[in-house]
């Protein structure tokens, strides 16, 4: 996730953090999440908008990127849900996008062969974590159960997971 890039804002300009003075304005939550704090995981922090629409109507960005939008749709809902939630991940090794007490949950807009492996090692790992968590992956539309590496996972639509 880089959604703080995707937005355009990236650090401060003459002395005012847009993300903060974003996060003032409604239009912006900052979810600094922890990562646990455990050794050789990181977690720098991560924005995600309060709405889709302003994200969208904010982004410098001509076309939609739609996994962004996912994803930051999942943590608006679990932010309404007021879930701790805290996302991990090994630099360049692999990222869990979201860690609360009972599951690991990986977004990904569609599942494929291309993003299989990653994703896949992303909520594994998320679930290897201190406590016992369920392993979800929230996509666009897709439905299935997979194992992986003898982790049972969750592949469900963005719809139904947020029934």
């Amino acid at each position: 996730g880089q959604l703080a890039h995707g937005a355009g804002l990236l650090g401060r300009q003459r002395g005012v953090d847009p993300l903060e003075h974003g996060q003032g304005q409604c239009t912006q939550q900052n979810v600094a999440f922890d990562a646990l704090r455990l050794p050789g995981v990181v977690a720098p922090a991560k924005y995600y908008a309060v709405d889709n629409g302003l994200r969208r109507a904010n982004s410098p960005h001509g076309q939609p990127d739609l996994g962004h939008r996912l994803e930051n749709a999942v943590a608006i809902h679990l932010l309404r849900q007021s879930r701790e939630v805290s996302y991990a991940g090994a630099r360049g090794l692999w990222e869990c996008d979201f860690v609360t007490s009972d599951a690991a949950i990986q977004v990904c807009l569609e599942l494929t062969p291309a993003n299989r492996a990653r994703e896949l090692r992303g909520v594994v790992e998320g679930t290897r974590l201190r406590g016992r968590r369920r392993a979800i992956l929230v996509t666009l539309d897709q439905t299935d159960r997979l194992v992986e590496d003898g982790v049972e996972i969750e592949v469900v639509p963005a719809w139904r997971w947020m029934a």
